[in-house]
């Protein structure tokens, strides 16, 4: 049965939380390593998870060793660190661009690995200003580059290097439901002079197969 295009698009390229059911978990080294460093993070750097659930499975399968199906942006505030990120609508919270804690975005029931990087050379007042403008923007169902009304995760955070003075060109994926090509989180995390802070020193994960889009 063919799945409706903004069914399949979550399902590709959304790394949603699972149930609310709490699952008894520890977090990885990884997570461990990233959440260590936090106090030496800064607004703009990027933090990516590989979730648990069947959504950010089949993320994972866009490609061979993908390792991460979400990826965030950090915002430092009031003493915290916290991550914005575009997010589909779950119970009790609505979708769209929103920030959560760094621990919350990391939790071991809801990702099972996690790194950080950073971008050298952004203009960091701008990005802020620019970030901080997306919060309630909604969720991009079309995954659309050509529009900023919505935005999906990896867009959100092209699009915020791009206000900081970066504009990469990452590699980008193609289903035959969307009318444009989608940019994975893995495909940011490979972006030329991307610096790897924590949590990057992990094994390969197994290989999965891509899958064709019904």
């Amino acid at each position: 049965m063919r799945l409706p295009v903004a069914l399949l698009a979550a399902v590709l390229l959304c790394g949603c939380r699972p149930s609310a059911t709490p699952v008894a978990v520890t977090p990885s080294a990884q997570q461990q390593a990233v959440l260590a460093q936090a106090a030496q993070l800064r607004d703009g750097d990027l933090v990516f998870r590989r979730g648990r659930d069947l959504m950010s499975s089949l993320v994972l399968q866009q490609a061979r060793h993908s390792r991460f199906s979400h990826v965030g942006m950090v915002r430092r505030e009031g003493g915290q660190v916290y991550i914005v990120h575009a997010m589909p609508d779950e119970p009790g919270s609505p979708g769209g661009v929103r920030r959560e804690l760094l621990a919350d975005f990391l939790a071991p029931a809801l990702a099972s690995d996690a790194a950080s990087y950073r971008q050298p050379g952004l203009d960091l007042g701008a990005l802020v200003a620019w970030l901080d403008a997306q919060l309630g923007k909604p969720l991009d169902m079309r995954f659309a580059l050509s529009d900023d009304a919505a935005l999906y995760c990896s867009e959100l955070v092209l699009r915020a290097l791009a206000a900081g003075g970066q504009t990469p060109l990452p590699a980008t994926v193609r289903s035959s439901l969307l009318d444009e090509q989608v940019v994975t989180p893995d495909a940011l995390r490979l972006l030329a002079g991307l610096q790897p802070l924590a949590g990057v020193s992990a094994a390969a994960p197994d290989p999965v197969l891509a899958v064709a889009a019904p």
